[in-house]
């Protein structure tokens, strides 16, 4: 997410919340201003709609008040783009397996990861194996070819 969009997301959260803020919200209280939000829908920046719950209300409003407006943009995944379950060792043996045989598919690799005690079928899905397979550009089709004699 772009910085831009993050500071438009800040600033309808703080559209939302402002009246609390400076203290001119038209409820009998911030809980029954809260309820009165959530009972709406709205359309976020990115087009999408969403309705949310009381306590999210709160929870801008008071991390507005200790942190200011950036605490009300999303905070990106400081984890992005590796995977939280595969362990550098695993993911050096699906490096190794694709060099020493580059044809090798996905699932066969899941299943030689758990046979060899790299991982358990029970932590590690298939799913993610083959996502980071594909994400990393490991399919056979897009690996360099390997110069063969005629």
């Amino acid at each position: 997410m772009d910085d831009t969009m993050r500071q438009m997301i800040a600033a309808f959260k703080f559209s939302l919340i402002a009246p609390i803020c400076n203290g001119t919200f038209d409820a009998t209280s911030k809980e029954a201003y809260y309820r009165r939000l959530a009972s709406k829908e709205y359309t976020l920046p990115n087009g999408k709609t969403a309705k949310f719950r009381p306590v999210t209300f709160k929870s801008w409003y008071l991390s507005y008040t200790k942190f200011g407006l950036e605490a009300l943009a999303p905070k990106g995944r400081n984890d992005a783009g590796r995977s939280r379950v595969l362990t550098d060792a695993v993911i050096a043996e699906i490096h190794s397996m694709k060099e020493k045989y580059p044809f090798i598919t996905g699932t066969l690799i899941y299943k030689m990861l758990i046979e060899e005690g790299f991982i358990k079928n029970t932590e590690v899905s298939r799913a993610t194996v083959l996502r980071y397979i594909k994400a990393n550009h490991l399919k056979w089709q897009e690996i360099a070819p390997i110069g063969r004699k005629a």
